[in-house]
Formats: structure tokens, sequence, C-alpha cells
């Protein structure tokens, strides 16, 4: 049991019962112990919140949660509505962005990002981060131009929906990645934020249409970016479907790929992928 003490020293309310402690959770406000940690293998999982890791990340995660974080608590609790608020705009009509320093708040890590496959230069890159106040996770999204816009909050329970934008903000205006794609003239387009974080980590410039609906306004937008040719990679579902169509029907003067996901593949998405399997599927493409 090499771990033991580990999980008597950081977790709370511990159970040992053979090589499993189980607990409550350190990574969001858990009332009934569901947190499960091997203490002979050094890894954990959190049956409520999803985290998962080994016992590196649950050091690393427990220290950022520690005293340091305890005396700022209050002090985040006022600053986090910041990015909570609705886009804001002046008297004479100008929006009005949040300060790049509102992201400091948020720059707690976390093992959901680790789960999903993204290494620490990728979470850096893209400013991912951990709410402690509200206990989500935080995607920062910006306009074209790379203007900070807002974060969107992604939950960690079970409840709906899954991501939280800034009211006001309007998907169907905007890409995802718009920001990042300056230089190329082939993207992918996909569907959700972390779809595109993941295609980009695998080496391929990706915009999220922020859903599965294509809007005229991201065809223009597209246009304004200097993409000449784009491809489908949307989700293997009936939803990722709906969006080829409609990419079919309203891009026009932009050359239109799309990717085509093996037999067998149903209910996949590109933000769930090993990163050999997105290159496999995107051979050919670029």
């Amino acid at each position: 049991m090499k771990y033991l003490r580990l999980a008597k020293e950081v977790l709370s309310e511990v159970t040992i019962s053979g090589d499993e402690a189980t607990s409550l959770c350190p990574f969001h406000s858990d009332n009934t112990p569901s947190f499960r940690f091997n203490v002979r293998r050094g890894l954990f999982y959190c049956h409520s919140c999803g985290a998962r890791g080994n016992a590196d990340d649950l050091l690393q995660g427990q220290r950022a949660m520690s005293a340091d974080l305890q005396s700022n608590l209050e002090l985040l609790d006022t600053q986090i509505e910041g990015l909570k608020a609705p886009i804001q705009w002046d008297a004479t009509g100008n929006r009005v962005d949040p300060p790049e320093s509102s992201l400091a708040r948020y720059r707690f890590p976390h093992p959901y990002w680790k789960s999903r496959g993204l290494d620490e230069d990728t979470v850096d890159w893209w400013d991912l981060g951990y709410d402690p106040i509200s206990q989500r996770l935080t995607i920062p999204i910006r306009d074209e131009a790379g203007k900070l816009l807002g974060v969107i909050f992604r939950r960690l329970d079970n409840g709906r929906p899954k991501y939280l934008y800034p009211r006001g903000f309007s998907r169907s205006r905007n890409l995802f990645g718009s920001w990042k794609i300056s230089g190329h003239r082939t993207a992918c387009l996909v569907e959700g934020s972390l779809d595109s974080i993941r295609v980009f980590q695998a080496g391929y410039p990706a915009l999220a249409i922020y859903g599965s609906s294509v809007s005229e306004h991201q065809v223009c937008l597209l246009h304004r970016l200097g993409i000449t040719r784009a491809v489908c990679f949307f989700d293997a579902d009936d939803a990722g479907r709906k969006a080829e169509g409609e990419a079919r029907d309203k891009i026009r003067g932009i050359e239109l790929e799309i990717v085509q996901w093996p037999r067998g593949w149903e209910g996949r998405d590109p933000g769930g992928l090993p990163l050999t399997a997105i290159d496999k599927l995107l051979d050919g493409y670029f």
C-alpha cells in the first residue's frame, strides 16, 4: 500500500477497504464519499465530478486548493462576477471587453484536462482553467482579433446545460479558435470547443461552430478569416450529419470536404479520439 499515507494525509473522511480508499472528493463540494483512490497503484477517480488521475495529480490539485487558496476565496468570490456578467456595451454601442488579468482567477489545475488527453502545453496555450467558487472548468472565448469576450463554464456535475456561456454572447456569430487560425487557408470545422482544442493538439487547425448548426454569419467569418477550404469533422451522430447538411447548403465560395467516419464509430466525436486516430482520419485532407 505505497500510497496509504498520502490518502490519510490528503483526503477527508477516509475509509480503507483492501487497496481502495473511499473519501470525500477534494475537487468538488462532496457531501457523500464519491472519491475512490487505489492506495497500491496511486490512481483515483470521482464517480460524481469525473475527476481522475494519479498520485501526482492529487497532490498538485490539493496544494492548489490549500491554505493559499482558502485565504483568497472571499476576494475570488467578488472578482468572479466580472466574467459571469453579460457582454457589456458602452453608450456609443462599442463592446466593453473584460481585461486579460481577469483570467488569473481561474488559473488552477484540474485533472479533468489530463483525463481528456490534453497536455500541459495545450492547457497553457488555450488558458484552460478551473473556477474553485462555482467548481466548474473554464475555457476563455475570444473574437477573431483575439479580444477576450469571457469564458465558457463547463459543469463537472450532471446538470444541464453542460456548457454555460456569457449572457449576450452570440454563438452563431463566432467561431471558437478563430483567433488561432492566422496563416491557415484550410481548417477543420468541428462542433464543440474541446473538439477544436483536441484537433489543434493533433496538429490541425480547427474552428468550432459552438454546436451542431452552421450559420450564415459563421460562413461570412470563414471568408473574412481567409479560409478557402473547410474540412467538416463533426460528430458521428445525427446532430453531426445535420451540421454536415447545413454546411453543404450554406458554405459557398469555399471548397468543402466531409470526413468519413469508419463503420462502427457511431457516436464518437473528435474531442474524444486519440491523437493517432485524428491523424488517421484527417490524413489526405491536409
